[in-house]
C-alpha cells in the first residue's frame, strides 16, 4: 500500500514538473499572442503626430513650481495589440497614464520643480515582446515625439532653467537616447541636474557619467528592482556585454554594498483612481546593487507590495514606489547642490 502511494506521489510531482515546464516554453508566446500587434507595421495606419504648441500634447506643462524644471517621460501605457503606436487621445492609454504613472511617479517631482510631461506615439507592449524591425519602427516613431517634445522644451520653455530627466521603463529608453544625442555635448548639457533612467537596461559602457553620491549632478541614475533569488537574465540580455547601471536608491551609491532598510524613508502602494496616494511606508525593505547590476530587495511583506510583480520576482512596477519618499528628497537635493 506504501508502495502504491509513493507511486501516486511521484506521477502527481511529474505531472506537476511537466507543467511547470510548459508553462515555461509556452509564456513567451502566450504573451506574444495576448500583446504584440497581429500584423505588420505598415499596415497600420500611424496616428497624427502631436503638436507641442498645443496645451493638448502635454500630460503636464509648468505645474508645480521650484528652482529647476522636470522633462518626464512616461513609461508604457497602451497595451492594446491593435496598433504599434497609440494615438496620443488613445482613451484606455491616457487613463491609465493619467491615473498611475503621472500619480504615482511624476508627483515625487513636482515639489522640486516645474513638471514637463509629454504625451507621446508611444509603442504599444508588445514591441517589448519580439525583436523585429516592427518592433524598432514603433520605438523610433516614439522617440521622434520625444525628441520633438525636448526641443520645443528647450526652445521655448526652459529660459536657462536647470532641468532633470525622470523616466521609467520605456521613457528610460527613449531618456537615454535623447541624453547622448540632444543634451551631452551640446549647450543644454551645461543646465542637466541629473537623469533618472530607471526602470530600463543602462549599458555601463562609460559612455555617461554615473552618479555615485547623493550630491552629484551632470549624472545619470538607474535601477532595476528584483527580488533576492529572483531572475533578471530576460532584462540583462536586452544590455549588450551582460552589466548594467546600479545606483543604489537608499544610499545614492553605485557600489554593492546593502543599504538597510531603515534607510528607507517612504515608499508609496499604489491608488489606482482619483483617491490620495497611501501615506508612505517607511523602513519597507533594503536594497544593493549585484555584481550584474541589478536592484535587489528584500521582498516586502506589505500587502500593497505584493501584487503585480512580474516572473522573476522582477518588481518593476514598484521601481519609484518603493522607494517614492527617498527619490523626493533626492531630486530636491541634487537641485539644490547644482544651484550651489
Amino acid at each position: 500500500m506504501a508502495r502504491i502511494f509513493l507511486y501516486i506521489v511521484a506521477g502527481v510531482i511529474s505531472i506537476v514538473l511537466l507543467i511547470v515546464i510548459l508553462l515555461n516554453v509556452f509564456q513567451d508566446q502566450a504573451l506574444k499572442i495576448a500583446f504584440v500587434p497581429g500584423e505588420s507595421f505598415d499596415a497600420y495606419k500611424i496616428p497624427p503626430a502631436p503638436d507641442y504648441s498645443d496645451p493638448e500634447s502635454w500630460a503636464k506643462s509648468r505645474e508645480g513650481d521650484g528652482k529647476a524644471d522636470i522633462f518626464y517621460i512616461h513609461p508604457t501605457t497602451f497595451l492594446r495589440p491593435t496598433g504599434w503606436n497609440a494615438a496620443i487621445d488613445d482613451r484606455d492609454a491616457t487613463l491609465l497614464l493619467d491615473k498611475d504613472p503621472l500619480k504615482h511617479q511624476a508627483s515625487i517631482f513636482t515639489p522640486a520643480g516645474r513638471l514637463y510631461a509629454p504625451r507621446y506615439r508611444q509603442a504599444a507592449f508588445g514591441a517589448f515582446l519580439e525583436d523585429s524591425e516592427d518592433a524598432d519602427q514603433a520605438l523610433e516613431l516614439a522617440y521622434t515625439d520625444i525628441e520633438r517634445a525636448f526641443d520645443h522644451y528647450i526652445r521655448l520653455e526652459n529660459q536657462g532653467r536647470p532641468f532633470l530627466i525622470a523616466s521609467h521603463s520605456q521613457g528610460a529608453k527613449h531618456g537615454l537616447r535623447l541624453l547622448k544625442e540632444h543634451i551631452l555635448g551640446r549647450p543644454a548639457e551645461s543646465r542637466l541636474v541629473a537623469a533618472y533612467l530607471v526602470g530600463w537596461p543602462v549599458p555601463d559602457d562609460g559612455q555617461v557619467p554615473v552618479c555615485d553620491n547623493p550630491d552629484q549632478t551632470g549624472c545619470i541614475l538607474s535601477w532595476s528592482t528584483f527580488g533576492k533569488g529572483g531572475d533578471p537574465s530576460g532584462l540583462l540580455e536586452k544590455a549588450p556585454g551582460g552589466r548594467i547601471v546600479c545606483t543604489n536608491p537608499l544610499s545614492w551609491q553605485a557600489d554593492t554594498m546593502t543599504a538597510e532598510a531603515a534607510l528607507n524613508i517612504g515608499a508609496i502602494g499604489k491608488s489606482i483612481g482619483k483617491g490620495p496616494l497611501p501615506d508612505p511606508a517607511a523602513n519597507l525593505t533594503d536594497a544593493r546593487c549585484g555584481e550584474d547590476g541589478i536592484l535587489y530587495i528584500t521582498p516586502p511583506l506589505h500587502p500593497d507590495f505584493q501584487r503585480d510583480i512580474w516572473p522573476g520576482l522582477n518588481y518593476h512596477l514598484y521601481d519609484y514606489h518603493l522607494f517614492y519618499m527617498n527619490v523626493r528628497e533626492n531630486a530636491a537635493r541634487r537641485i539644490e547642490a547644482f544651484a550651489r
